[in-house]
Order: C-alpha cells, then sequence, then structure tokens
C-alpha cells in the first residue's frame, strides 16, 4: 500500500489513574517521553505516530479517557506519488 498518511483518533484509557495529578496534555507529554505508560498511545508513539491535537469531551462516556482523545498522525515516509502496482 502506498498510503500517504494515517490519521487515527485514539483513547488514553490510563489517563483515569492521572487525573487527579496531571491534564490531558501533561500526561501525553509524559506518556511520549515513556515515563508513564498507556496501552495505546505508547504503542502508536512508538511506531512512529505523532500527537496532532489532543480534543476534549469527544467520548464524553469513555469513564477511563475521561472523554479525551487524541488524533495522531502517521507519515509514510516511502509514500510515492509515481507508485506502479
Amino acid at each position: 500500500m502506498n498510503l500517504r498518511a494515517i490519521l487515527a483518533g485514539r483513547r488514553i484509557p490510563n489517563y483515569y489513574k492521572f487525573a487527579d495529578k496531571l491534564s490531558p496534555a501533561e500526561y501525553i507529554e509524559q506518556a511520549s517521553r515513556k515515563e508513564i505508560y498507556d496501552p495505546i498511545l505508547t504503542f502508536q508513539l512508538s511506531n512512529d505516530f505523532q500527537v496532532t491535537r489532543l480534543m476534549h469531551k469527544y467520548l464524553p462516556e469513555d469513564k477511563k479517557s475521561l472523554g479525551h482523545v487524541t488524533l495522531l498522525d502517521w507519515n509514510n515516509i516511502f509514500y510515492s506519488r509515481h507508485f506502479l502496482f
């Protein structure tokens, strides 16, 4: 597949454990530095995804993420406009 990029919305399911000490942005920053573990975010960041946005109240029913979702972007460095199948 010759994808230019992938955009994905992902939960931060361990955030509820840190919500009394960290803002969602601080939580994401610490997860990106591998100071804390988040099962989804840690995996995505380890595979070259970048957090491009934090969305509040996106999934209000999500008790673990407290409604917060990250928008992640992955750019394919091997993408070719002139890809032949």
